[in-house]
C-alpha cells in the first residue's frame, strides 16, 4: 500500500477530536487546536516558526497569524474569533513581548477565554526568566515604564490589566527554554508531547505495510463523514473537506468560498470531472491542500489562494506554481512525483520549513536557496535528472535533513558546507558524485551520513568537524580506498570519536586491521558481501553487532575475538558464513534445540546456530532464543530473546551467534528458586527459531545448535551436557575432562604442576590475551577446592627439582596429547564417513539411525577436542614457565646470597637476644618472625626477604615466573579495603577498573542520584555482581562495610560530601581539584583529621613509578645541577558542546573551569619539581578567557621563588591535546610529553627524556653528542591502580592501628590549592601579582 501523506494525520486527529459520543450529538465549537501568541520580531522566523512546523507535523491544527493582521495597533475581529475558537493557547514570552501593546491586548483576550470558556494555556518562556514576566522585571520593567510614561500615562487601568494578565499567565505551569542549554528540537518535542497529551492524542503512525490499515481507513472515512455533516448539511459551509463527494460538490459550484480551510482529495479510480482551473484561487481561506495522487480534472491550476500554509500535491500537473500565487506564507511545500521543474525560482520566504520534491524528473538544478534561511528539511531524492545543487544549500544554518538519494546524474554539489543544525545527510546511490564537500565548522548535531553507492574518492580531513557523527554508511563506494594501506581504519577513531554504526558492504576489503579496536564507541559493524575479506585482526570491545555475511572469512580464525566479545558482555549478535559450529563452543547437537544440566544458578549462555540454504525468502530475518527450565516434567521459559533485522544471502549456510547475558525473568518462578538452593542438577533446554521478519509462518532450517558457557558470569563446573544421573555415564576422569571444572584430589595436585588447574583460565598462545574476569574472592591467585596453591621452596627451584618435575610432566602430557590427537583424527574420519553416507541413507529411510550414530560421535568429538585444547594450552604454559625459571636462575643465586646475609644478621640478633633472654626462651630470627606473624593458620609463607625480592623488584630486574608472582601477590579479600563510589561520572570508570585490579582493594558499593542510573552504570561497565547499588550518596556512607569512598562529584559538591564521609569515618579519595577554594579544602581536611581518616586527592600521575625515577634524575646534582626553570602545559579542545553544557564550565558546579581541571595538574607538577616549596608570588598572564558565567576556560601564569627559580604553566579547553613538562637545571634538562597520561602505559612501560653533559660549543650541524637519554620505566599497573593501591596501603595501616593518617598528602593538596587560588585572584585583580601566604 502506498504510504499516506504525513499530514493525513491532521485529518485523522480531527476525527478523534470531533467524533460524537454515543450519547450525544455534540458538535465541536473549536476551529483550531492551538492558537500561537508571540512577538513576531523576536521569534516569528525562528523559535515560533519551528514550533508551528512541529505542531503541524504532529497533526495539531494550529493558528498562526499573518504579519498583515498585526499592522494595526488593535487586534482585529478575525483574530479575536481565532482565539475564541481555539482549544489551547501557547504564549511564547520573549524578551520584547511586553513592548508590544498588540501582544498585551492579545494576552488579555486569551486570559478572558481561559476564565470564561476554560481555554488551556501553556506559557513558554523563551530566553526570559519567568520571574521577570510575573513581576515585570528586566526588559518587562523597561517596557512598562515606557507605556506608563507615554501613551498610557492617563490609562492606568489598562496598564494594570496587562500587569495582572502577565502575572496570571506566568503563574501557570509552563516550560522554560534557554538558548545554548538545550536543543531547540528537544523543546519542540516537549511542547508537542504536552499538547498531544492534553488533546488526548497518541502519535498516529501510518505504516508502510500496516495490517488492517484499509479497514481502519474506511472506518475513519465513515467517521469523518459524520463529523463534517454535523458542521453543516451543506459541504461548502464546512471548514474541512474530507469526503470525495463533498469536494466534488464544492468544486462543481465554481463559486467563491471563505469557509473551507483544509481539503484532502483522494481521487477514486475511474472517476472524472471538469472544473474551472481558477477555482482554487477563489477559496479565500484555504490553508491546507493534501492531494494523494494525480487528479486528472485539476489541470495546471492558474490560481492558488495566498493564505496557503501547507501544499502537498502528489503528481502536481504543472512545471511551476501559478505566476500570481504568493508562496511566502507556505510552511510546507511537497510536490513529489510531479511535473514540477523548478524552472522559475520560488519566492523568498522566512517561514518555509519543508521543501519535498521527491521523484520530480523535470528538475535539473537546485537554484540559490539563500532566501529560505529557516528551511529545516530538503528532500530531492529520485530526481534522476538532477545535475547540480547550488552552493548556498551548504549554508542553510537551520537545515536538519537533506536527502538526495538516487539522484544518479548528480555531479556537482556544494563545495563547502556549514550546516550546524543538520542531523541527517543522505547521498545514497548518487553514483556520479565524486567529491564530498569540505566541512567548514563543527557540525555536532549530524548523526547519520549515508554515502552508499556514491563515486566519492576520498573523505576530506575536515570531516573531523562532524563531531557528533554516530552512523556512517560507505557500502558500494568502490572508488573510495578503504583498506589497510589507505590508513582509513587508522584515522577512523580520530575522525569520528563517537561513531556507533559503520556499514561497509560490497567493498574490496581484504583485512580488518587491529586498529579498529580504537573505535571505542562502535557498536554495529557490518562488512557484508566483502568478497575479498580474509582476516579480522581486531574488534572493538564495545561491539554489539557484527556481520561478515557472504564473505570468505572463517569463523574458527576468530576464536579469540569471539571469546573476548562474548566475555565483554557487549556483543549481541555475530553473523558469519560457515557450515560448522566454531571450536570455541562447549557443546553442539543437530537441530534447533540443545539439552544440558546446571546447578546453583542459571548459566549465562551464548548460542550458535547453523542455518542452511533457504529458497524463496528475502531478508530481513529475526532470530528467537528461548531458555527453558524443566521441573516436575514441566518446561518453564526463563528467558526469551529476539534479534531482528538480520540480513544475509540465503544461497549458502551461515553461522549466527546470539549472546544473552544473565537476562532472566524477574522474579524467577519460586519452584526454580528453591531448586537452585538444593545444589541438585536441573535440566535445561535452549530452543531457537529463525523466520523472515514479515512472515512468521516460514521457519528456517537450523542444521546445528551450539552453546558456550560464559565464564565471566557462570562456573563451568556447574554446567553439564550429559545427564549426571544416567546409570551408564562415562568414567569420573572422563567427565572431569569434559566439564573442564572438576578439580582432582590432593594427591593428583601434588603430582601435577602447582602452577595450573582446570578451574582457572590457562595462559593463551603467544600473542593472544583472552579477557577473563576472575572471581572477586580469588582475584590474585588460583585455588583448588578453596585451598591455596603453595609456592615451591626456593631450594627446590635452585637445585633443579622443579625443572625436572615439570619436564617429566610435560613428557607425560605430550604422550597423552599425541594419543588424543590420533583419536581425534580417527573420530573425525568416522564423522566424515557418516556425512558421506547421509545422502544415500535418506532415500533408504535409515537416516534416523545414522543421526543417533552422528550425535554419539559429535559428543565424543566435542569432549576429545576440548581435551586437546586444554592439554595444548597447558603444554604451552608449562614450556613458558620453564623458560622463565631458567632465565631466573642467576637471579635466584643472588637472592640466596641476600637471604644468607639476612640470616647471618638474624643469627647475630638471635645470639644477642639469647644472651639477654631468660633461660629456656627460644627466639625466631627477625625475618621469619615477621613472616610467621603475618600469615594465616595453615599458610606456608616465603621469608620476608625472598618475598620482597620477588614482589618489589625494580623495573628492569629479572622477574619471577608469572605463576609464582600470582601466588606471591595473592590478595586477602577479608583485609581488602572496601571502596564505595559516590556518583557515576565518566572518571569513575577508570577508578572502578583500578579498584578491581589493585591487590588490596575491592569495589563494594556504588551510589548515584537514582538506582536506575547506578544499575545502568554497573551493567555497562561489567561491575562485579557483588557490588551494592544505591540510589543516594548518603546510602553509601551509611553502609558500615564501606572503608573508603572515592568522590568524583563536581567540585562544588566536594566540601559537602567529603565532610559527610569523614564524619562517618570513611577514608576519602577525592577527585581533583580538591575544592573551590582553600577555605573549603580546610574544612575537608579538618573533618578528616578530627575523625582519624586518611585523605588523598586524585592526582594519579604522582603514583606512577616513572615519577619516582624522574625525581631521582632531578636529585642528581652531578648531572642536573641546580634547578632554574619549569614549564608545564596541559590543554585539550573538547568542542563547542562541551563549552556550552559540560559541568566543568558551570559556575555552580565546577567554577574553576580549566584552571581546576587541567591547571591543577600543571601546578602540582611544578610543586613536585621544587620539592613542594611554595612560590613567593604568582602572576597570571594577561589574556585569560572566561565564559559568560565567569568560568576560566583558558589561562596562563608564572610563579617566582626568592632564590631566583621561576615557573610558567598554561591550561586550556581551547587548544590541541598537550601534556608537557620541561624542567631546566644548570647542567641538565628533563622533558616528557605525557606527564598526566602516559602514551604507552598499557604496554607496561612509560618513558621520559633526560639530557646532560652536552657542550653547546661543540655541537655540529645535524649532530648532537651526546643525544638525550630516553629512560624506560617498566610498570606492572596503570597509574590509577598504583594510586588506589598506595591509598589502600595507608588505609589498611590506619585500620590496623599501625599508624595515624599520613599528613603529607593533605599538605600537598593544600599547597596546590593555595597556588590555584592565587592564580584565580591574580586574574580577577587585573593580572596583578599575588603573594602566597601559607
Amino acid at each position: 500500500m502506498k504510504q499516506k501523506p504525513k499530514h493525513l494525520a491532521s485529518f485523522l486527529i480531527m476525527a478523534q477530536n470531533q467524533a460524537p459520543s454515543s450519547s450525544s450529538s455534540f458538535i465541536s465549537k473549536y476551529s483550531y487546536d492551538v492558537f500561537l501568541s508571540f512577538r513576531g520580531e523576536d521569534t516569528r522566523f525562528g523559535f515560533t516558526g519551528n514550533l508551528y512546523s512541529a505542531l503541524s507535523q504532529r497533526g495539531i491544527f494550529t493558528f498562526i497569524d499573518d504579519e498583515a493582521l498585526r499592522k494595526g495597533e488593535e487586534i482585529t475581529p478575525s483574530l479575536r474569533r481565532a482565539i475564541q475558537k481555539s482549544r489551547i493557547s501557547i504564549i511564547v514570552f520573549s524578551k520584547n513581548y511586553a513592548s508590544s501593546t498588540f501582544c498585551l491586548d492579545e494576552l488579555l483576550q486569551i486570559i478572558e477565554c481561559h476564565t470564561k470558556q476554560n481555554m488551556w494555556i501553556l506559557p513558554v518562556f523563551f530566553d526570559v526568566d519567568p520571574s521577570h514576566v510575573r513581576h515585570q522585571r528586566g526588559s518587562y520593567r523597561e517596557a512598562f515604564a515606557k507605556h506608563e510614561g507615554e501613551r498610557f500615562k492617563d490609562n492606568v487601568e489598562k496598564v494594570q490589566q496587562w500587569r495582572l494578565a502577565l502575572r496570571h499567565a506566568a503563574d501557570l505551569s509552563g516550560l522554560h527554554f534557554k538558548t545554548g542549554e538545550e536543543y531547540e528540537s528537544e523543546m519542540m518535542r516537549k511542547i508537542t508531547e504536552v499538547i498531544s497529551t492534553k488533546l488526548n492524542r497518541p502519535p498516529l503512525h501510518i505504516a508502510d505495510y500496516p495490517v488492517g490499515l484499509k479497514v481502519r481507513m474506511q472506518q475513519i472515512e465513515k467517521l469523518m463523514g459524520e463529523i463534517v455533516r454535523q458542521q453543516s448539511t451543506l459541504p461548502h459551509k464546512r471548514n474541512r473537506l474530507w469526503l470525495y463527494e463533498d469536494i466534488v460538490c464544492v468544486l462543481e459550484k465554481n463559486m467563491e468560498n471563505d469557509k473551507v480551510e483544509a481539503m484532502m482529495l483522494d481521487m477514486p479510480e475511474h472517476q472524472e470531472m471538469q472544473c474551472n482551473r481558477k477555482l482554487l484561487g477563489k477559496m479565500k481561506n484555504l490553508q491546507m491542500i493534501l492531494i494523494e495522487k494525480q487528479v486528472g480534472f485539476l489541470r495546471s491550476p492558474t490560481a492558488l489562494p495566498n493564505t496557503m500554509r501547507v501544499l502537498e500535491w502528489s503528481g502536481y500537473p504543472a512545471t511551476s506554481l501559478p505566476s500570481n500565487f504568493n508562496s511566502k506564507n507556505l510552511v510546507i511545500l511537497n510536490l513529489s512525483h510531479s511535473y514540477f521543474g523548478w524552472n522559475k525560482p520560488l519566492e523568498n520566504s522566512k517561514v518555509l520549513r519543508q521543501l519535498i520534491l521527491i521523484g520530480c524528473k523535470n528538475i535539473r538544478r537546485i537554484p540559490d536557496m539563500s532566501g529560505f534561511p529557516n528551511l529545516t528539511e530538503l528532500r530531492v531524492g529520485e530526481c534522476t535528472n538532477l545535475i547540480e545543487i547550488h552552493d548556498s544549500v551548504g549554508s542553510l544554518l537551520n537545515l536538519q535533513t537533506f536527502c538526495a538519494e538516487g539522484c544518479t546524474k548528480l555531479t556537482i554539489g556544494p563545495s563547502r558546507i556549514k550546516l550546524i543544525s543538520l542531523e541527517h545527510l543522505c547521498l545514497r546511490d548518487c553514483s556520479s558524485l565524486v567529491m564530498f564537500p569540505e566541512v567548514l565548522a563543527p557540525m555536532q548535531k549530524l548523526k547519520h551520513v549515508d554515502l552508499e553507492g556514491t563515486a566519492i574518492k576520498n573523505l576530506p580531513l575536515s570531516m573531523q568537524n562532524l563531531e557528533g557523527l554516530q552512523k556512517l554508511s560507505l557500502g558500494k563506494c568502490n572508488m573510495l580506498e578503504i583498506n589497510e594501506s589507505s590508513n582509513f581504519f587508522q584515522k577512523l577513531h580520530m575522525l569520528f570519536p563517537n561513531l556507533a554504526e559503520l556499514y561497509l558492504r560490497d567493498l574490496d576489503i581484504t583485512i580488518l586491521p587491529a586498529c579498529i579496536k580504537e573505535c571505542n564507541s562502535l557498536k554495529f559493524l557490518h562488512v557484508t558481501n566483502c568478497k575479498k575479506l580474509q582476516e579480522i585482526r581486531g574488534l572493538p570491545s564495545s561491539i554489539n553487532e557484527f556481520s561478515a555475511a557472504n564473505s570468505p572469512v572463517k569463523a574458527n580464525s576468530l576464536t579469540l575475538k569471539l571469546r573476548q566479545a562474548i566475555h565483554s558482555a557487549a556483543i549481541r549478535m555475530f553473523l558469519l558464513p560457515g557450515r560448522k559450529i566454531p571450536k570455541l563452543f562447549d557443546h553442539s547437537s543437530r537441530g534447533d534445540s540443545l539439552c544440558f544440566w546446571f546447578r546453583k544458578q542459571l548459566p549465562s549462555l551464548a548460542v550458535c546456530v547453523i542455518i542452511g540454504i533457504w529458497d524463496n525468502v528475502k531478508p530481513p530475518f529475526i532470530a528467537w532464543f528461548n531458555f527453558y527450565v524443566k521441573l516436575n516434567d514441566i518446561y518453564t521459559c526463563v528467558s526469551c530473546f529476539g534479534c531482528g533485522n538480520i540480513i544475509w544471502t540465503t544461497e549458502d549456510s551461515h553461522i549466527i551467534i546470539l549472546n544473552r547475558q544473565n537476562d532472566f525473568q524477574h522474579p524467577l518462578n519460586s519452584d526454580i528458586q528453591r531448586a537452585l538452593l538444593t545444589n541438585e542438577w536441573i535440566p535445561g533446554k535452549i530452543m531457537l527459531r529463525i523466520e523472515p521478519q514479515n512472515d512468521s509462518s516460514r521457519l528456517g532450517k537450523i542444521k546445528k545448535t551450539g552453546v558456550y558457557v560464559n565464564r565471566t558470569f557462570s562456573r563451568m563446573e556447574d554446567v553439564r551436557f550429559e545427564d549426571p544421573y544416567a546409570p551408564n555415564k562415562a568414567s569420573t576422569m572422563e567427565n572431569k575432562l569434559v566439564l573442564l571444572g572438576e578439580a582432582p584430589d590432593i594427591q593428583q595436585q601434588q603430582q601435577s604442576s602447582s602452577f595450573f588447574n582446570r578451574t582457572t583460565p590457562l595462559e593463551p598462545a603467544v600473542g593472544e590475551q583472552p579477557s577473563y574476569t576472575v572471581d572477586s574472592n580469588n582475584q590474585d591467585g588460583a585455588f583448588l577446592d578453596d585451598q591455596p596453591i603453595l609456592v615451591p621452596s626456593f631450594a627446590e627451584m635452585q637445585n633443579g627439582k622443579a625443572q625436572k618435575e615439570m619436564s617429566a610432566l610435560i613428557s607425560e602430557v605430550s604422550i597423552e596429547f599425541t594419543a588424543q590427537s590420533r583419536e581425534i583424527d580417527s573420530t573425525e574420519s568416522q564423522s566424515r564417513k557418516v556425512e558421506e553416507e547421509e545422502a544415500g541413507l535418506e532415500t533408504q529411510n535409515q537416516f534416523k539411525s545414522t543421526m543417533v550414530l552422528q550425535n554419539q560421535i559429535d559428543q565424543r568429538l566435542t569432549r576429545i577436542r576440548k581435551m586437546k585444547e586444554d592439554l595444548g594450552e597447558k603444554l604451552s604454559g608449562m614450556k613458558a614457565d620453564i623458560s622463565a625459571i631458567e632465565a631466573n636462575h642467576s637471579s635466584i643465586k643472588s637472592n640466596i646470597s641476600a637471604i644468607k646475609a639476612i640470616i647471618s644478621a638474624d643469627s647475630e640478633d638471635l645470639q644477642r637476644t639469647s644472651q639477654a633472654s631468660r633461660p629456656g626462651d627460644v627466639r625466631m630470627p627477625r625475618a621469619l618472625a615477621m613472616s610467621a606473624c603475618l600469615s594465616r593458620p595453615g599458610d606456608v609463607r616465603m621469608p620476608r626477604a625472598l618475598a620482597m625480592s620477588a614482589c618489589l623488584s625494580r623495573p628492569g630486574d629479572v622477574r619471577m615466573p608469572r605463576a609464582l608472582a600470582i601466588v606471591t601477590n595473592m590478595g586477602d579479600d577479608e583485609n581488602a579495603v572496601r571502596f564505595g563510589i559516590l556518583g557515576c561520572a565518566n572518571i569513575s570508570i577508570k577508578l572502578c577498573k583500578a579498584i578491581n585490579k589493585a591487590p588490596n582493594t575491592k569495589l563494594h558499593a556504588l551510589g548515584s542520584r537514582s538506582v536506575e542510573k547506578a544499575k545502568t552504570f554497573a551493567t555497562e561497565h561489567n561491575l562485579p555482581k557483588t557490588v551494592k547499588i544505591y540510589g543516594t550518596y548518603e546510602s553509601v556512607l551509611e553502609d558500615d562495610e564501606v572503608d573508603a569512598v572515592y568522590i568524583p562529584l563536581p567540585t562544588g559538591l566536594h566540601v559537602t560530601w567529603a565532610v559527610r564521609a569523614a564524619e562517618r569515618r570513611k577514608h576519602v579519595l577525592l577527585e581533583k581539584p580538591a575544592a573551590m577554594s582553600v577555605a573549603e579544602l580546610d574544612r575537608i581536611l579538618e573533618a578528616c583529621e578530627a575523625h582519624g581518616v586518611q585523605f588523598m586527592d586524585g592526582t594519579m600521575w604522582m603514583h606512577h613509578p616513572r615519577t619516582a625515577k624522574m625525581k631521582e634524575a632531578l636529585s642528581d646534582a652531578q648531572r642536573f645541577g641546580q634547578l632554574k626553570w619549569i614549564h608545564t602545559c596541559l590543554t585539550y579542545n573538547p568542542g563547542p558542546e562541551f563549552l556550552k553544557s559540560n559541568i566543568r564550565v558551570k559556575a555552580d558546579l565546577d567554577g574553576l573551569g580549566a584552571l581546576g581541571d587541567t591547571g591543577w595538574y600543571c601546578i602540582r607538577a611544578i610543586l613536585w619539581a621544587v620539592d613542594y616549596e611554595l612560590p613567593k608570588s604568582v602572576l597570571a598572564f594577561p589574556g585569560a578567557i572566561l565564559n559568560e558565567e565567569g568560568v576560566i576556560i583558558s589561562c596562563a601564569s608564572s610563579m617566582h621563588w626568592e632564590d631566583g627559580r621561576s615557573a610558567t604553566f598554561h591550561c586550556s579547553f581551547l587548544s590541541y591535546v598537550t601534556f608537557d613538562v620541561t624542567v631546566l637545571g644548570t647542567k641538565g634538562c628533563l622533558r616528557l610529553h605525557d606527564f598526566a597520561l602516559p602514551f604507552e602505559e598499557n604496554l607496561g612501560y612509560a618513558t621520559f627524556l633526560e639530557a646532560s653533559e652536552l657542550d653547546y660549543g661543540k655541537i655540529e650541524p645535524g649532530m648532537w653528542c651526546p643525544k638525550p637519554n630516553e629512560h624506560v620505566v617498566e610498570t606492572e599497573f596503570s597509574q590509577e591502580v598504583w594510586m588506589v593501591k598506595e591509598f589502600a596501603d595507608l588505609v589498611q595501616k590506619v585500620k590496623a592501628c599501625e599508624m595515624k593518617p599520613q599528613k603529607s598528602w593533605p599538605v600537598l593538596s593544600r599547597k596546590t590549592q593555595l597556588v590555584l587560588d592565587a592564580v584565580k585572584e591574580s586574574i580577577h585583580k587585573g593580572y596583578q601579582p599575588v603573594q602566597i601566604l601559607s
